[in-house]
Formats: structure tokens, C-alpha cells, sequence
């Protein structure tokens, strides 16, 4: 009677999990159908609309040789790797500067002297343009934001000595060249790349915020401009970086789901994010099936983004005026907005969640950029004559 009870229990558990095992396929098959329908109307409509989803579309425009920096730019980030970064990097200058001996800061500035002299060269051509073209900071490419860190350091460190020495005039100059290079260099070629360029110019407004809390009187025009420059060109850059980070997305899931990303790329992505490699999540059940899932919301997440971006009006010059606790206000109120919500795809097998847009963190940094140099180019102006 056992033998026979047991029999048929079991056979009744096979059932039950073959009819679940069925229900599940079906309800995967109909989520990755449904869904993958869905990613195709969205693109269609992005595409009718008009929106950048090609990365060719975030190319720079052409310039004329004698007009291109980006030589003079790429021969000093080049310059900042020989020898080996011979300053302890620092969100404050005055740090470094009160952490290094006098004399090493001075043997550096000597060694890295014509490192300056190119920055300062290229302050009078206008374009970028890179040739053969390519992304100057690729996934991966830390290389390239970490010299572009020391550069920065040892401009904001000569301007810095030269501001409490009374040398005005070669302060300006190594900050226009800081500026004008931070204006230029990868405009809008992603969230983290917008993130790490407003740490380089937070480094280069030091000197002149000392400057200008000394009230020393001089010729701030050109300074003036630059610093207007870097304004309008992060803020604008910033809508750019988002529809770009789109871009890069659309691509890669278009790859990984034609199998075509490689593993190289993969464990380059775990180093950068610090998260799972995309073949870790692969290798992993039901990620296929709900890939389309996962871009379908990714796809929504980056609509919203974009339209709250486009909607804070970084470009706008009004908050000059504006008292700092309604700027505050205001850009609490962005990056709550900028706060987007997980969609109904597990973290664990999101794609999505290995490249999270730092939105947020891009927008909250750039803003204060641009307060800051709102603020002290009314301050300089007061002081120019």
C-alpha cells in the first residue's frame, strides 16, 4: 500500500514540475518575445525622433591642422607618463603643496615644464579633433584620466606658487591653459568622464578663488573668457555625455547578445566598475532571457534621465543671480529626480546594473562647477581693470 502511495505521489511531483517547468518557459519565452518587440519599437521611435544612438553620431567635427589642439594635448598627457607621477595627488592644492618639500615641487615644475608650455601653446586654437579618431578615455583607458590628473595638479600647483608669490600674470597663464584644456578634452564622452574633468577644473579654480579672495586688481579678461568657456562647455557637454552613455549602451547590449563582446573587453569592464564582468553574468541562467527585459527599462531609465537633464537648463546663466540655498534647492531637486528606479529584472542578471549611469553624480558635480565659476567670475570682474 506504501509502495503504491509513493508511486503515485511521485508521480504526481514530476507532473506538478514538469507543468511548472512548462509554465515558467512559457511565461520567459513570452517576457524575452514581448520585451524584445518592445527594445525594437523603442529604437524605431528613438530613431525617428531623431535621437543620437550611433556612436559616430558624437564625433567631433572636423578641424583645420593649424586650428586642432589635440596634438599639443595628446603630447603633454604623453610628457605626464615619463618619469612617473612624482606628486601625491590631492583634492586641495594647498595640500600638495604643504605635504611636498619646496624643493622637489620646484624640480618637478622644472622637469614638467614643457608639459606646461604645451598646454599654454594650444590656448589659441579652438578644435579637437583626434587622428585616427577614437575615444582618448575608452573603458579601461585609466592611463589616460590618471595623466590627465597629474597634469592638471602640477598646473593647479605652478598657479598656485605663482598666486603666493605675486606672479599674477604666469598664474593666469598656466590656469587659461588648464581651463582651455578642460573645455576641449572629451566633451561629452560619458557620466564619468564629466564626473573626473570637474575634479580637474575644481583644481584649477583654486588658484583663481585665492586670487580672487585677495582682491588683487588686474587684467582678468582672458581669464574671464576661459572660465565662461569651461562653463557653457561642461554644461552642454553633460546632455551629450547622457545621449552618449545611451549609445555605448545600445551597443553593447547589441553585442553581448550577438555573442560578440570578448573577454578582454569583459574583465576590462569588471576592473573599471569595480562590479561583475558582463561574461560573469552571461554565463549565468536565464540572462538571455531576460536580456530584452533588462534593455527595454534601461532604454526608459535613460528617456527619463535625459529629459530631467535637458529640463535643469545647465546652460542657462542665471543662477549667477540665484542666493546659494535656491541653488541648492534646485539641484537637490534634479538629483532627486535623476534618482531612477530599479526596474523588474534581478540586479544579478542585469546588464544594466554593471554600466548604471551615474547621472546623479555627474549633474551634481558639473553644477557646482558651474556655480563656482559663476561666483568667481563676478568676482573677477569686480577686480578687472
Amino acid at each position: 500500500m506504501l509502495t503504491w502511495l509513493h508511486l503515485v505521489l511521485r508521480k504526481r511531483a514530476v507532473s506538478v514540475l514538469l507543468s511548472a517547468s512548462l509554465i515558467i518557459l512559457s511565461v520567459l519565452f513570452i517576457v524575452n518575445y514581448r520585451y524584445s518587440l518592445a527594445v525594437e519599437q523603442e529604437l524605431a521611435r528613438l530613431r525617428t525622433a531623431g535621437a543620437p544612438l550611433n556612436r559616430c553620431c558624437f564625433r567631433p567635427p572636423l578641424v583645420r591642422w593649424e586650428n586642432n589642439a589635440a596634438p599639443f594635448y595628446t603630447a603633454a598627457i604623453e610628457l605626464a607618463n615619463v618619469g612617473g607621477y612624482d606628486l601625491q595627488f590631492d583634492k586641495s592644492i594647498d595640500a600638495m603643496l604643504s605635504s611636498t618639500p619646496r624643493e622637489r615641487i620646484d624640480n618637478i615644475l622644472q622637469q614638467r615644464a614643457s608639459m606646461l608650455a604645451l598646454l599654454a601653446e594650444a590656448h589659441s586654437r579652438e578644435g579637437f579633433h583626434l587622428q585616427p579618431m577614437r575615444d582618448a578615455t575608452a573603458i579601461g583607458d585609466t592611463q589616460v584620466w590618471e595623466s590627465v590628473r597629474y597634469m592638471v595638479s602640477v598646473a593647479g600647483v605652478k598657479a598656485m606658487i605663482d598666486v603666493n608669490e605675486g606672479h599674477v600674470t604666469d598664474a593666469l597663464r598656466t590656469s587659461s591653459g588648464a581651463l582651455h584644456f578642460e573645455t576641449l578634452f572629451n566633451s561629452g564622452s560619458g557620466l564619468a568622464d564629466e564626473y573626473m574633468l570637474s575634479y580637474d577644473i575644481d583644481l584649477t579654480l583654486q588658484p583663481l578663488e585665492k586670487l580672487a579672495e585677495g582682491g588683487v586688481r588686474g587684467d582678468y579678461t582672458t581669464i574671464i573668457a576661459d572660465l565662461r568657456a569651461a562653463r557653457h562647455a561642461r554644461a552642454a557637454a553633460l546632455l551629450t555625455a547622457v545621449e552618449n552613455e545611451r549609445s555605448k549602451m545600445i551597443d553593447i547590449y547589441a553585442r553581448v547578445r550577438d555573442d560578440e563582446l570578448t573577454r578582454e573587453e569583459s574583465e576590462c569592464v569588471k576592473y573599471v566598475t569595480g562590479k561583475d564582468s558582463c561574461l560573469a553574468l552571461v554565463e549565468r541562467p536565464l540572462f538571455y532571457q531576460l536580456l530584452p527585459l533588462d534593455e527595454y527599462y534601461y532604454l526608459q531609465d535613460m528617456n527619463s534621465i535625459i529629459d530631467t537633464v535637458r529640463a535643469a537648463r545647465m546652460d542657462d546663466a542665471t543662477d549667477a543671480t540665484l542666493a546659494p540655498d535656491k541653488v541648492v534647492a534646485r539641484r537637490t531637486a534634479v538629483e532627486n529626480a535623476l534618482d531612477i528606479e530599479e526596474g523588474p529584472c534581478p540586479s544579478f542578471l542585469r546588464l544594466s546594473h554593471v554600466f548604471e549611469p551615474r547621472a546623479r553624480y555627474a549633474f551634481k558635480s558639473v553644477d557646482e562647477i558651474r556655480y563656482r565659476i559663476d561666483a568667481l567670475v563676478a568676482r573677477l570682474q569686480a577686480l578687472n581693470r
